[in-house]
């Protein structure tokens, strides 16, 4: 890949520093390119620093736009990450595109009575 190429490319991973705050029209993100956790800790990140890519995060945190509830497992699968991705471009708003997200996932009244 050239340079310019690589330069479009965003590996999205929870170990970024980088806030994805909006989505860029000129970009391409990578979902699922790896599981980090437990043993992988950092694998994306390294790999996309490797590469000479750009990382980023998405907005889930305790005072975030997406908040997850306490117990639940804060990794997201590939197609929630998906769902927040084209939700919040539809409605550029990270709290109202999480309402894709699975009750079992979501905090209190909002993951009541949606069946998930």
């Amino acid at each position: 890949a050239t340079s310019e190429e690589r330069g479009s490319l965003v590996y999205l991973t929870a170990d970024s520093d980088e806030l994805l705050e909006a989505l860029d029209p000129a970009a391409s993100y990578v979902v699922g390119g790896f599981v980090d956790r437990n043993r992988h800790k950092g694998a994306t990140r390294d790999k996309a620093a490797r590469l000479g890519l750009r990382t980023a995060r998405l907005p889930i945190s305790d005072a975030g736009p997406v908040v997850l509830d306490k117990t639940a497992n804060s990794v997201l699968a590939i197609n929630h990450v998906v769902a927040l991705l084209v939700g919040f471009q539809s409605s550029g708003d990270w709290a109202v595109a999480a309402r894709c997200l699975p009750g079992r996932k979501r905090t209190g009244a909002e993951g009541e009575g949606d069946g998930d």
